[in-house]
């Protein structure tokens, strides 16, 4: 079976500058932690590729600010998997600032408590609930949209086959097809 991604579950690259905005605008008028780990915690779905879970699951030692990298261990049915992601440079700043006042656990929130944030802002700010995987999905999209590189996103994703991430170069080239077919509209 052939898993589907469909375009009204997955948010526009605009959607995901607009929420991160919002976040950014949320955290300079108040400086305060729960609006530092709100946005590090969008940041690090929508520019890292991570899942929630994965997000939760990291410890300040995961993460190398000098090398710009971020360790993920993935749980496997085998075993562990350990990827790397790199830390985009809008986030940087505000990670490295979040870390300082962290234990060795980053995020001391439940998954569920993680997820019902996102809900709520992403039905604040874009007005409409978008689950907190989707974000991973924009974010795959993005990189192979700019990348055009199925490698990267593969890696960058932690999927071992290709097959998996064909799934978004078939988005892609849905998303241009009604990109086209709206350009050659006659009004």
């Amino acid at each position: 079976m052939t898993q589907q991604l469909r375009l009204k579950d997955v948010p526009s690259w605009h959607d995901v500058e607009k929420l991160w905005g919002y976040l950014e605008e949320q955290y300079k008028a108040d400086k305060n932690s729960y609006n530092l780990r709100n946005l590090c915690l969008f940041g690090l779905l929508a520019f890292c590729g991570l899942r929630i879970s994965e997000v939760l699951d990291l410890e300040k030692s995961s993460i190398n600010f000098a090398d710009e990298i971020i360790v993920i261990r993935q749980k496997k049915k085998k075993g562990e998997a350990v990827r790397e992601v790199i830390i985009a440079d809008q986030l940087k700043p505000y990670l490295e600032q979040y870390v300082q006042n962290c234990d060795s656990k980053l995020f001391k929130i439940s998954q569920r408590g993680a997820r019902d944030l996102v809900y709520r802002l992403t039905k604040k700010v874009l007005g409409r609930r978008i689950r907190p995987h989707a974000f991973r999905h924009a974010f795959a999209i993005r990189l192979l949209d700019r990348t055009k590189n199925l490698e990267y996103v593969r890696r960058l994703l932690g999927h071992v086959n290709y097959g998996t991430v064909k799934i978004y170069l078939d988005f892609t080239v849905r998303d241009i097809k009604e990109e086209i077919k709206n350009a050659l509209k006659i009004s």
